[in-house]
């Protein structure tokens, strides 16, 4: 508590104003600052941000880029509540605006794990104008595609938070997130089969909010399904089942349209076990390929000729041993109650 009459932001903003601090009495500055803004003295102390904003930027942007990592994360962390406050960011000329934004993406890649995931965390709060978020959103996808790429980097925790940054910039920025569809989706789709529950669900959380962006590049997408599909002979049981369980949540769906695209990245899968005819025609494998063929109802004629298309499909790579699995492959339903009046 400050006592009355007094500023509750001042002498926190000489403490990180004043050169010869040490690391440790700016970190414990920023940290007080943090609990003032969710404190009982939250209203009063935002006031204050908002007369002083320009010196709080001023050391903010030096110090989340601070050598220091409790310096930086703590720095972070007061920036985080600060730009998750519109008033706050509705202050920001938009030439500062980017300029945070910018340092936030360079710290995205900093060697510190706590570090990052505390700039991924920022980006993924922040109340930026789309406008302004737009113009990052290609260079923070750059980011992430280099965060990902290096798996000494890689954790969960990490991993989650760059699925928030993604769920946001879909949010603020759907025009330029729309042209970065297939690049995005590279990093969340193999997200979705994530060993962590929390990963994996909001994975299939960005891919359900990105869909109407996703159908916009069909093809590539289906593409990216197809590539992953590929390596499944080559990988292990636990690694088949945890991208059938990808296509399951696109069988499963509601909308029609991520129905049809998980039918036809099914056929990749039917391509892949004809690399072996013995692995095609295996009751086990068939068994699987023949799954959502007889087990996904379909409502819509347009669907249901999709479902027909990858059977017949089925039939075609079969060939010459389709008279001896015939039994295993009958014709999937589709009844006439299934199809619209």
């Amino acid at each position: 508590m400050t006592a009355r009459g007094q500023s509750p932001l001042a002498p926190l903003l000489e403490t990180l104003e004043d050169p010869s601090a040490s690391h440790g009495g700016q970190t414990d500055a920023y940290l007080t600052l943090t609990s003032r803004m969710t404190g009982e003295e939250g209203k009063e102390v935002i006031t204050e941000i908002e007369k002083k904003l320009p010196r709080l930027y001023k050391v903010l942007k030096t110090h989340i880029s601070s050598q220091n990592s409790e310096l930086s994360s703590a720095a972070l962390q007061a920036l985080g509540f600060c730009l998750y406050n519109p008033k706050i960011t509705s202050e920001l000329s938009e030439a500062n605006a980017l300029e945070l934004l910018s340092k936030l993406n360079d710290t995205i890649k900093n060697s510190d794990k706590n570090v990052r995931t505390r700039a991924l965390w920022v980006i993924s709060k922040q109340t930026f104008p789309s406008e302004v978020v737009g113009k990052m959103v290609s260079s923070i996808i750059d980011s992430l595609e280099i965060l990902f790429n290096k798996g000494e980097t890689h954790s969960a925790v990490v991993d989650f938070e760059a699925l928030n940054v993604i769920v946001r910039l879909i949010e603020q920025a759907p025009i330029q997130m729309g042209e970065e569809a297939v690049r995005w989706a590279k990093l969340v789709i193999p997200l979705v089969v994530h060993s962590a529950q929390k990963v994996h669900l909001r994975g299939a959380t960005a891919l359900e909010m990105g869909m109407p962006l996703l159908l916009q590049k069909q093809q590539e997408i289906a593409s990216i399904t197809e590539q992953l599909m590929t390596t499944t002979l080559h990988r292990s049981g636990s690694f088949i089942n945890s991208l059938l369980q990808l296509e399951e949540l696109g069988f499963r769906s509601g909308a029609p349209m991520i129905k049809k695209i998980a039918f036809i990245a099914w056929k990749s899968l039917i391509d892949n076990f004809a690399l072996n005819p013995d692995i095609l025609c295996s009751a086990k494998r068939l068994k699987l390929l023949m799954q959502p063929l007889s087990s996904i109802h379909v409502r819509t004629e347009t669907l249901a000729l999709t479902k027909l298309e990858v059977w017949w499909y089925l039939l075609m790579r079969l060939g010459p041993h389709l008279p001896a699995n015939f039994e295993q492959v009958l014709p999937p339903r589709t009844e006439p109650r299934e199809l619209p009046e």
